[in-house]
Parts: structure tokens; sequence; C-alpha cells
């Protein structure tokens, strides 16, 4: 007779299925809760820098995305975002998108006249026909490479790539508490968490969501007295760092093992466990067990 234990299988693809069907994604708003001040400088081929590094009233991003705040040239004084109007056009409110990071709006010089109107365009959408540019930031603190603004007279193009804005958080992956699923922090601060599938779990080590093999098994399951059994196990390494199974009088360790021979089981009831080490705190945990029964003798008389 050969009857191999394998436990927790039919509740735990349940389980994984209820899961993937009530939380595949859930996406916090955005909840940082203080402006993200800019510094640094941007180059413009005809006026030279234009400082961000303003002590009050500087340009900031805030919470609800827009760009706010001023800019200061040498040349031709304070440069504006936000509160503006009567832009060339387009919506005037230069402003960030937070799932792009790309700007749109408008800045202005608040120097302009004698036919000169002082607008600088943040995104090639105020312009129709216009080759693409436009200024964005990367999730490292600084504006991308080649982000670029416009302006038709005075500045012409005008370089933000030295330009730099304070996260207001670190953008990071994590596994879920439980690792049923990925978590994910962008630098607005904002959660994402998405579900593992149907048999699999997050990864401590990839914090990607992977097959979750861990299985515990022991044949047969039903033995004469003095008989022996294969004990084999292997378990999910995204999550352990190492295993133990101990039996009656046997100890074995390893993330996995193909078939390991017991001692002669003398006894009903002798149980195999499968302990664990998790890689997120270094504690230890009861994965599975097995227990196996002797057959009864039968005496005539």
């Amino acid at each position: 007779m050969n009857i191999t234990v394998y436990r927790q299988s039919f509740f735990v693809t349940l389980f994984f299925l209820l899961v993937a069907i009530l939380l595949p994604f859930v996406s916090s708003a955005q909840t940082f809760s203080s402006p993200a001040n800019l510094s640094g400088y941007a180059w413009s081929g005809n006026i030279g820098w234009i400082s961000f590094n303003v002590p009050t009233s500087g340009a900031a991003i805030q919470t609800d995305g827009t760009l706010t705040g001023y800019a200061w040239s040498e040349h031709i004084g304070w440069i504006q975002f936000g509160g503006l109007s009567g832009c060339p056009s387009g919506s005037c409110t230069a402003r960030i998108d937070f799932d792009t990071n790309a700007f749109s709006g408008w800045g202005r010089a608040l120097n302009y006249g004698d036919g000169w109107d002082g607008w600088l365009s943040l995104s090639s959408d105020n312009q129709t026909g216009s080759p693409a540019y436009g200024i964005a930031v990367n999730t490292a603190g600084t504006f991308q490479s080649g982000s670029y603004a416009w302006s038709d007279m005075v500045m012409g193009w005008t370089n933000f790539s030295a330009v730099n804005y304070d996260r207001p958080c670190v953008a990071d992956v994590q596994c879920t508490a439980d690792y049923l699923g990925v978590e994910g922090t962008d630098v607005w601060c904002r959660t994402t968490n998405t579900a593992c599938d149907p048999g699999e779990m997050c990864s401590f080590t990839t914090k990607m969501c992977e097959p979750a093999n861990t299985d515990f098994s022991v044949t047969p399951g039903l033995v004469q007295r003095d008989d022996t059994v294969t004990v084999s196990w292997e378990a999910f390494p995204g999550m352990y760092s190492d295993c133990r199974v101990e039996g009656p009088n046997d100890s074995w360790t390893g993330l996995n093992n193909a078939g390991e021979t017991s001692s002669p089981i003398t006894s009903t009831g002798s149980t195999f466990t499968l302990y664990c080490t998790l890689l997120s705190d270094g504690s230890e945990v009861e994965v599975d067990s097995v227990t196996i029964k002797l057959i009864p003798k039968i005496f005539e008389s």
C-alpha cells in the first residue's frame, strides 16, 4: 500500500483564488503633505542660468500637482509659475502629471513688455505642430535629461536637466505582510497593492510574485511496524532561508530534498514536521506536519 499525504492544497488554492478576485489591484490617492521644493539651475542659451535656489516663495510642486512660486534670472528677473492667466494656448496652470511625471502649462517672466510676452511653454502640447519637447522628473529627485521648455523670444530653449526637486517619498517595492501580493510606493507617496495570482507568493528576495512551491510529503502514510517512510519537501525560497524536518528519530535540514529515508517506524502516530526560517525576520515557523499510522496486526486463534 502506498499512500501519499499532501496537506493544504485545496484550501490554499481556494484562498489564493479569492484574493485574486477580491484584491487584484488597489491604488491609494496621492498622499504627500508638504510641497516638493525645486532647487538647482535651468540653462538658457540666450540668457544664461536661471536659479531655482530661491529662499522664500521658490518654485515648488504642491500636493495637488500644481507648480507654483518663482525662479530668478539676473538678466530678466523673476519667472513666475502658477497664478497666471492669458497664456497663448491651453491651460496656463503649470502642473505635473503624477502618473507620467511630465509637466504641462506655462511659466512667465514678469519683466515682459516691449513686444515680448514673457511666456515659457513647459510642454509642446501647448503648440500645435511644434517638435516634441517638455520637462519631466525622474524618481531620483532630478529632472530628466533632455527636459526643455520653450519661449519664442528672449529665453529660447531652456534646459531643466540640472534642476532638482525634493522627493516626498523614495520609490520602493516590497512584499505585502502576508506575502500574497506586491506593494509599491512611488515618489509621490502613492501606494499600489497588486495581488499575486493563485498559486504564487511574493518573493522576499526579488519582490516579485513567483510560484509558491512549498510541498511536504511522507510516503507511505500507512506502514507495518519497523518499516521506513520516504520524506520529501520543497520550500518556497522567496520566503524561507532554510528548513528542517523533525521526525521521531530523525532530523534533516535544507530548503528542499527529493527524498530522505526515515528510521524504522515503531509506533502509530509518528509525526514528521517541517519547520522553516522566514527571510523577513529570521523567525522559525511550522509549515506542515504529517502523522504516520501503523497497520494493525491480525491475530488468529
